[in-house]
């Protein structure tokens, strides 16, 4: 590079450096701020190219972006972008996860129906299989912690077994939990599978004074409360169905 090209740069940098001290990242858009995360990489060159590109890959999503440092062939697929920059992002989302896990761990929150949606996205999911989580409330409904019910061997729902929900629920000294699970296939469907389990999981826990407050299926950004599915059937009339 030029010492033209170079003193350009550097002048630009000094004024998003400026810029993010005086407002942060407020009215940046996604392109500035990773352009200007990509400096802790890129020492002297233009990272805006770069920045462009990654998210053109990453189809303008910073999450999907973060997923996508798990796959070796970013660097293969993107200009300019090499082990480093990989390894940089990968950093990145596993700084963040270590980051809420503890933000939540020392700042309690009193989980809502206003707030349960947002405390939701927190939570990383897989979108490859399904996964089984149990949320562990105290009895004011704060936050106690996230117990993940699914292993390396776990390939669907169906072998969580509710003794091993049950026994995670006794052992964490929870007042209330709440089950969530997750269809990657994106299928919103209510099966009879899930519904069964939701009851009897829900009566074992009684006996121990403990509360199942809802079992939720995430598919992508859609919500659907078990619970609530099950009591409008049975204000139509209905029984436990095959399939809702």
């Amino acid at each position: 590079m030029d010492k033209k090209k170079e003193s350009i740069h550097k002048n630009h940098r000094e004024r998003m450096r400026e810029r993010f001290e005086k407002v942060g990242f407020e009215g940046w858009s996604k392109v500035e701020i990773l352009e200007f995360l990509l400096y802790s990489v890129y020492t002297r060159c233009d990272t805006n190219p770069i920045a462009h590109r990654l998210l053109d890959y990453s189809h303008d999503s910073f999450v999907k972006l973060l997923k996508n440092a798990d796959d070796p062939g970013m660097s293969e697929y993107v200009d300019g972008v090499g082990r480093n920059t990989v390894l940089f992002l990968r950093s990145l989302r596993m700084f963040m996860d270590y980051y809420r896990d503890e933000e939540i761990k020392e700042n309690p929150i009193r989980l809502t129906s206003e707030n349960f949606a947002d405390f939701l996205r927190t939570i990383k999911l897989s979108d490859e299989k399904e996964e089984i989580l149990l949320i562990c409330l105290d009895r004011g409904m704060r936050f106690k912690s996230l117990i993940r019910l699914t292993d390396e061997s776990d390939y669907n729902f169906a072998v969580a077994k509710i003794d091993k929900v049950v026994r995670a629920a006794t052992q964490s000294g929870a007042s209330n939990v709440i089950l969530v699970h997750n269809h990657p296939s994106g299928n919103r469907r209510v099966s009879v599978a899930d519904i069964t389990m939701t009851i009897q999981t829900r009566d074992i826990l009684n006996p121990f004074s403990i509360h199942l407050i809802d079992h939720f299926i995430v598919c992508g950004d859609d919500v659907v409360s078990i619970f609530l599915t099950m009591k409008k059937n049975m204000e139509k009339g209905g029984t436990i169905p095959s399939e809702i």
